[in-house]
């Protein structure tokens, strides 16, 4: 110690000056510490003794506070001063309801105290609550909001209308749950929703709608849940439901419509809930039509591989899928690519102004979306032309051909399957008694195509016996009279 000096030590309720070197400390509840230092010799270590004193004064000052902290020190003041003592019988009013697009938790309340809140993790935990925690709750209108949605679990909210309540919730309690579900969404590519305009059944299918189960296959979920969706992150949620069936269709359409992104949720009503973590999945734009060929010439329609065609099919669905093959349609489901004869194709369809129409498109897998659709439109093959003679010119070198129109191409059956144009109306190198097969020839100029006429049976007159005018009865007679044959069906239906 420094000799000829001396520390004091007063502890009193309000200041005290007991000499010009002092130090004072207003502690809590007006007590105060006031040290002071006398120093008779050695004024040079005032400064060292001043630190010193300070440090004495805080070691004081530690355990006032202490004792305060511990309820010897007098009343508490709780962390939120407003409304902290309930003046009134207040009480919430009915069942809180929680508003899950918004992850808010409403609740009304009857009377007018202020409402108070905690969230714990359970229900056990409100045993363990500190009057400090109470948060005061936020009136919207008639009712106070709180917001969950930074919880992931389910919690238990408390309330109280007294702030100064510990180890209790007075008011209540409402468990806020959260399903437990991690949802895995897959796009089902087989879905028969059509969303394609140019599709038959588009019209019903918008007015029907969709629900996400017709598409989209959910894994992780169960009845119990109910789905919300979305396609983007800043739209609200809607429920999956009868009523937004319009609108899930709508939103679909728009997905298929720009490779968008399906977002996917769930949550259950049998508590207060919380929805799960969002899924999401994205939802191709399906592939362009298939290309349908048709070759005029040779009288095929060409389909290729994995085609599936919608046509009004006599005795048929017309909302159901048809296949090609080489003898015309069928509902048997076919992968094969074929070359469909033009007269088999158009069997059972009618005609509407001499033409036939009907969409396709490629049939979707597991994998993969069915295309959209396009539009397969042609005139059907004409009648078989009626009138024609044939006969065995004087000479015997060739078949003079009568009745034929002036200015349109006719074609006559060589062999199997080989038709040649007739020129100058006659046909060499064929006999008495041969029966030709005549018909208009096809036309493969663009943008005036059409397909060769059906075939009208002839039989050449020899010179001697005169000749023969088509009927158009599909019988020969002996006088040459020819007749047409494999006639399409009426264009005026």
């Amino acid at each position: 110690m420094v000799p000829n000096a001396r520390l004091v030590l007063f502890v009193a309720q309000g200041p005290v000056n007991p000499g010009p070197e002092t130090i004072n400390y207003q502690g809590c509840h007006g007590w105060t510490f006031t040290i002071y230092m006398e120093v008779k010799r050695m004024k040079k270590f005032r400064n060292i003794f001043m630190v010193l004193a300070l440090a004495l004064v805080l070691v004081f000052a530690a355990k006032g506070l202490g004792a305060y902290a511990d309820g010897e020190g007098g009343e508490s003041t709780p962390a939120n001063e407003e409304g902290t003592t309930a003046t009134s019988g207040s009480s919430i009013s009915g069942t809180p309801t929680f508003n899950t697009n918004e992850a808010v938790l409403e609740v009304a309340v009857n009377g007018t105290d202020k409402l108070y809140y905690q969230v714990v993790k359970d229900e056990n935990a409100i045993a363990k609550i500190k009057a400090a925690n109470w948060i005061p709750a936020v009136k919207v209108g008639d009712v106070y909001k709180i917001d969950l949605s930074a919880y992931t679990k389910a919690v238990v909210v408390a309330f109280t209308f007294d702030a100064t309540e510990e180890k209790a919730a007075s008011a209540g309690k409402a468990t806020v749950g959260i399903p437990d579900a991690k949802l895995k969404v897959k796009v089902n590519f087989e879905s028969t929703v059509v969303v394609d305009p140019n599709a038959l059944g588009y019209t019903a299918s918008a007015e029907s709608g969709c629900r996400l189960a017709d598409i989209v296959a959910i894994e992780g979920g169960s009845d119990a849940l109910t789905y919300q969706y979305r396609r983007s992150s800043g739209e609200a949620w809607k429920d999956d439901k009868d009523a937004n069936k319009a609108d899930l269709y709508a939103t679909y359409s728009m997905l298929r419509a720009s490779n968008g992104t399906l977002y996917v949720r769930a949550y259950t009503t049998e508590t207060p809930g919380l929805a799960t973590k969002e899924v999401k999945v994205k939802v191709p734009k399906g592939a362009a039509a298939p290309k349908i060929k048709i070759d005029y010439k040779k009288g095929v329609v060409k389909f290729p591989k994995s085609v599936e065609i919608v046509a009004s099919v006599s005795g048929g669905d017309a909302t159901k899928y048809y296949y090609a093959g080489a003898t015309g349609l069928t509902q048997t489901k076919s992968e094969d690519k074929a070359d469909v004869p033009v007269d088999k194709l158009v069997e059972g369809m009618t005609p509407v102004d001499g033409k036939v129409s009907f969409t396709v498109r490629t049939m979707a897998t597991s994998k993969k979306y069915a295309s959209f659709f396009a539009t397969v439109e042609f005139a059907v093959p004409a009648a078989a032309p009626t009138g024609i003679t044939a006969k065995v010119s004087d000479d015997g070198k060739k078949v003079v051909l009568t009745g034929l129109t002036a200015n349109v191409s006719y074609e006559y059956e060589k062999t199997a399957g080989k038709w040649t144009a007739i020129k100058n109306n006659e046909i060499k190198g064929v006999t008495a008694g041969t029966e030709l097969k005549i018909r208009i020839a096809p036309v493969t100029t663009k943008g005036s195509e059409a397909f060769g006429s059906a075939a009208a049976t002839v039989t050449v007159a020899a010179a001697t016996s005169g000749s023969g005018t088509s009927s158009g009865s599909g019988a020969s007679s002996e006088s040459g009279e020819t007749t047409p044959t494999e006639a399409p069906a009426d264009p005026e239906g």
